[in-house]
């Protein structure tokens, strides 16, 4: 593993080759771990507690894909309410 803080964003940042990010994610505990930042692209860890949210994000320009391993919850996306759960 290679560390370092991105410098536009203060954010730590993790690198690797392979990333086995569903294990990563299972293990997770912090609420916000960027693991990646690309050009249109960052990829990013959440531990969300039960009963608690990350508020509303807009990510004008960018692709944004939530992948959930564990739990269910509610995610509104534009007007719509969408039940998610892992998988």
């Amino acid at each position: 593993n290679t560390e370092f803080t991105d410098g536009d964003t203060g954010m730590k940042e993790v690198r690797r080759t392979t990333l086995p990010v569903v294990e990563m994610a299972k293990s997770n505990e912090e609420f916000r771990q960027v693991l990646w930042t690309g050009d249109h692209t960052q990829l990013v860890l959440m531990a969300i507690p039960e009963g608690g949210e990350i508020g509303g994000e807009v990510h004008e320009g960018h692709d944004q894909l939530l992948y959930f391993v564990s739990g269910e919850g509610e995610a509104t996306i534009g007007e719509a309410k969408v039940p998610v759960m892992a998988g």
